[in-house]
């Protein structure tokens, strides 16, 4: 690894070695650890310990609030890297004296500790090099002298721990590579994955582009052809010309959406809008084909409802219609009612409610996503690609906004 890579490296383990879990959980382990030093030891030796412990945290919690991401020097990776080394070797120290002179149950209890502290710096080995090379080394250093130090080691025990330290580090080592390795496939999997993602998109909205002006072409004609003299036959050939040429174009223009969402590329107007006006005009449009399945569409806006909001309303408009299409599509009986109201928290709340069949929990689940609908029969019922509802939630969150189902 090179120097630059290293301190960049450095920077990222840091701030994983600073996180607010890791220190509120090692004070909480201090504690214990302090306790079980102080019923073997003593209290002194215990509170000087826990002593030091806390010193660290004070100085640790000093650096993660004046920390600076983009300081990537040598002084300030020593600077930030120290506190976590500092905390592996008070720990190893105190492993390494109970091992050696505590109990039975105090020298078990080390290598818990000491185990327990390799195990923490491999938690960082697929994330950073610094950050483990800060914690590794003085536990296993420890664990190498114990032995060495103990006074009730023969000859042929201090050189079967050496073996067996030398084996451990073999081991170690093979271990980070391997989950380095296997870090680093998957990070160029995904990368090769997001690419291919990104292409996907670009050729399906260049596609989806490229067939509206064709077909654009066609309705044009088509309508124009109604102008003239027809008889009735001809007349109906016509109209299901237009029918089919108006759907084809709606899901063009999803799938254009959809991709254009994908790829990041969809910009949004922020402009004044009446709210009011927005949700008759929804209103009116579908008050047809609900009358045509026999269905009552309401609407209702609530008194308080302010007339004008800021916002894109070309989308505003997008996404309530494809929630009222959706609900009068999948209604049978009934009716269908929106409401729009001002929220406590701020904003507006648009919500559709219909008297259908309802969804279950799995059906929720995939509701949202694109090309999925309810069932398998729902497509050869009902039509559709299934894409509204998953262009709906995308334009709410790029409005800062969300979309949620209950049934």
């Amino acid at each position: 690894m090179a120097l630059r890579e290293f301190l960049n490296d450095g920077v990222e383990g840091a701030t994983l070695v600073m996180s607010r879990r890791s220190r509120v959980a090692r004070v909480m382990i201090t504690a214990l650890v302090g306790g079980l030093l102080a019923f073997h030891f003593g209290p002194v030796p215990a509170l000087t310990w826990a002593a030091i412990n806390l010193a660290l945290e004070a100085g640790l919690s000093y650096l993660h609030a004046t920390f600076r991401p983009q300081a990537k020097g040598r002084s300030s990776l020593v600077i930030r890297l120290a506190p976590a080394a500092a905390f592996s070797i008070v720990w190893s120290v105190m492993a390494a004296l109970s091992a050696i002179h505590g109990t039975q149950s105090m020298k078990f209890a080390a290598l818990i500790i000491l185990f327990g502290l390799i195990v923490e710096g491999l938690k960082y080995a697929t994330l950073s090099w610094s950050a483990m090379l800060s914690i590794v080394p003085a536990p296993f250093i420890a664990l190498f002298l114990a032995p060495l130090l103990g006074p009730n080691f023969s000859g042929w025990d201090r050189l079967l721990a050496v073996i067996v330290m030398l084996g451990l580090a073999g081991y170690i080592a093979d271990a980070v590579r391997l989950m380095r390795s296997s870090a680093k496939a998957l990070e160029t999997a995904q990368a090769e994955a997001q690419a291919a993602s990104r292409a996907k998109s670009a050729f399906v909205a260049m596609m989806s582009h490229e067939l509206r002006t064709p077909m654009n072409g066609v309705l044009g004609l088509a309508h124009a052809l109604g102008t003239t003299r027809l008889d009735d036959r001809q007349s109906d050939y016509l109209e299901m010309i237009i029918q089919s040429g108006d759907s084809l174009m709606t899901i063009l223009n999803d799938i254009l959406d959809l991709s254009k969402v994908e790829a990041g590329k969809l910009a949004l107007e922020t402009a004044p809008f009446d709210i009011r006006r927005l949700g008759a005009q929804i209103h009116l449009v579908c008050n047809q084909t609900a009358q045509l399945k026999g269905l009552t569409l309401a609407l209702e806006i609530a008194p308080q409802t302010p007339d004008w909001l800021l916002g894109d309303p070309v989308r505003v408009r997008q996404i309530l219609l494809n929630l009222v299409s959706n609900a009068l599509k999948f209604t049978e009986t009934g009716r269908v009612d929106i409401r729009i109201a001002p929220r406590a928290t701020g904003g507006i709340e648009l919500v559709v409610s219909d008297t259908g069949v309802g969804l279950t929990p799995d059906q929720q689940g995939r509701l949202f996503s694109p090309f999925s609908q309810g069932d398998l029969s729902t497509a050869r019922r009902f039509g559709g690609t299934g894409l509204g509802l998953a262009i709906s939630r995308q334009l709410a969150m790029l409005m800062g906004g969300e979309i949620t189902v209950t049934s």
